[in-house]
């Protein structure tokens, strides 16, 4: 199956249980003004934009993940609005340049590592068995599915099982 779109990169702003939950004293997430600022911008066929539920970690609130076919990077602690609209600002560098671009380094100071980007640093960027999650064969099993964090895979699950295709 193929589309129309030639997608760059996605980011998903993860506005689960804590993220953006300001009753609970956790920093907004402008989804709205993200939403339509990716409507305005004509973003929407080069940057996939994802209003996500939780991707935890929840410590980390407000977490964002970027997938490209070079890398996913995960953000967290995205307090600024200043931080949405450089995300903002790096769509729009990105769609321009055809390429999903390095990340300013007033967002590059809020990344952090997952146990599966360690993971598959530690396996290779070769070996895809492991982001399969089938308890009935060991060597194809998912080792932070079965620590019970899935959720924080999906993502990268997802964009990688679509580069093997």
């Amino acid at each position: 199956m193929q589309t129309k779109r030639i997608v760059i990169a996605h980011l998903s702003l993860c506005r689960g249980c804590c993220c953006g939950a300001v009753e609970k004293g956790n920093p907004n997430v402008p989804v709205e003004w993200m939403k339509d600022e990716w409507k305005k911008r004509g973003l929407k066929k080069s940057i996939q934009l994802t209003i996500s539920g939780c991707l935890g970690p929840c410590d980390l609130h407000n977490v964002a993940s970027i997938s490209s076919a070079e890398q996913t990077m995960w953000l967290g602690r995205l307090r600024e609005f200043s931080s949405y609209a450089a995300l903002l600002e790096w769509a729009l560098a990105s769609r321009d340049a055809g390429q999903a671009l390095p990340l300013p380094s007033e967002l590059n100071e809020l990344r952090y590592e997952t146990a599966v980007a360690r993971e598959f640093a530690r396996r290779g960027m070769e070996d895809y068995r492991w982001l399969r999650s089938d308890a009935s064969d060991p060597e194809r099993a998912d080792p932070v599915a079965a620590e019970g964090r899935c959720g924080w895979v999906t993502p990268i699950r997802q964009a990688l099982l679509h580069l093997q295709q």
